[in-house]
């Protein structure tokens, strides 16, 4: 596979593609619950390539944050894709610039 949005394709179809979107996700969720149980979040926005998908993927890994977290009794973290699905690198970028400037 080259691409996110090949695995995704075939996932149906094929199980090495099934079992990719599963290790990628326990990758993903270890990340954020790392970040998620140093500060208070409730939510992640999946931008770029890994947001193709979001319907099949985002709930796999709301029960995988779900199964790591170390705060069970607060409410689970919702896993939603980013609206605006082009040019995420720049609005990255601007949002990066515009945080910097809010620090000065």
């Amino acid at each position: 596979f080259r691409q996110w949005r090949e695995i995704i394709d075939k996932r149906s179809e094929n199980n090495r593609a099934f079992e990719l979107i599963n290790l990628e996700l326990n990758y993903l969720a270890s990340g954020i619950m790392n970040a998620a149980n140093i500060i208070s979040i409730d939510t992640v926005v999946l931008a770029g390539d890994i947001s193709y998908g979001a319907d099949f993927t985002a709930p796999i890994l709301e029960e995988k944050l779900h199964e790591r977290s170390l705060r069970r009794d607060r409410l689970p973290l919702r896993v939603i894709p980013a609206i605006s699905k082009e040019d995420t690198s720049i609005l990255s970028a601007a949002n990066i610039a515009f945080n910097r400037f809010l620090q000065v």
